[in-house]
């Protein structure tokens, strides 16, 4: 019996024990954020045959156009891309339909005025449609590490912070765990889309809603009146500190 009694005590003070034992602790989260100006600006340039006073200006032709535009506006071979090139059919009469050729071009640039420029030799060309695809950054991933780092560090501060209020120090980490990025990739909707209005050449421009809706492109544009939506980045990090 007293073996037995000795056994059951030992048992039901264990569990005591090991909780005793368990490394005393504090869970914080550090944030960091940044915004960059994009250094990588993409437009995507739609050409599509049409026909005017029954004379029809052929793809051919629009193509010429838009090269001799990107060449007087300096674009580098290698940042103009055919992304796609289409038929479409339509009903000209009751019992008469005809097809056009349509092609999409994404063309590269790197700074606002380069854009401004562009869509100064552009006026001249019959563009479909136009608008901004994509905004980033060249050192897009450097930046998110940082931010990761720059966030860490921020959960080691504040738990320091806390546990120096009541009189205890921060001990090393335990746990570190990423626990949100926000970070949306530029993703055009149709108010960022730049559409060209044949019959009055006008454009309606916004650039990631930067500049005015219905802005006639015969009015003097500056780089300065086109601050281009700045990208966004924000990052979490959950940390567990051992306190001593």
């Amino acid at each position: 019996m007293k073996a037995l009694a000795l056994i059951t005590c030992l048992a039901l003070t264990f569990p005591i024990a090991s909780a005793q034992e368990a490394p005393r602790y504090i869970d914080v989260t550090g944030s960091a954020e940044m915004e960059l100006s994009p250094n990588i600006i993409v437009l995507s340039v739609r050409l599509r045959e049409f026909e005017e006073g029954r004379v029809k200006t052929t793809l051919a032709q629009l193509d010429g156009e838009l090269l001799a535009a990107a060449t007087r506006s300096k674009v580098e071979k290698d940042k103009l891309v055919v992304t796609d090139v289409n038929l479409y059919s339509y009903q000209r009469r009751r019992n008469d339909r005809d097809v056009n050729a349509q092609k999409t071009y994404e063309i590269t640039f790197s700074k606002a005025e380069e854009v401004m420029t562009f869509l100064e030799n552009l006026k001249a060309v019959n563009v479909d449609m136009l608008r901004v695809a994509k905004l980033s950054h060249t050192e897009m991933e450097k930046h998110r590490l940082q931010l990761k780092i720059d966030a860490l560090k921020a959960a080691e501060t504040k738990a320091g912070a806390l546990l120096t209020a009541i009189g205890s120090k921060r001990g090393k980490p335990l746990v570190i765990e990423e626990i949100q990025a926000d970070f949306v990739p530029f993703n055009p909707s149709a108010e960022q889309q730049l559409y060209r209005l044949s019959e009055q050449q006008m454009y309606k421009l916004s650039i990631t809603g930067a500049v005015h809706r219905g802005m006639n492109m015969d009015e003097d544009i500056t780089a300065s009146d086109v601050p281009l939506k700045m990208i966004k980045l924000r990052f979490e990090i959950r940390a567990r500190f051992a306190i001593e």
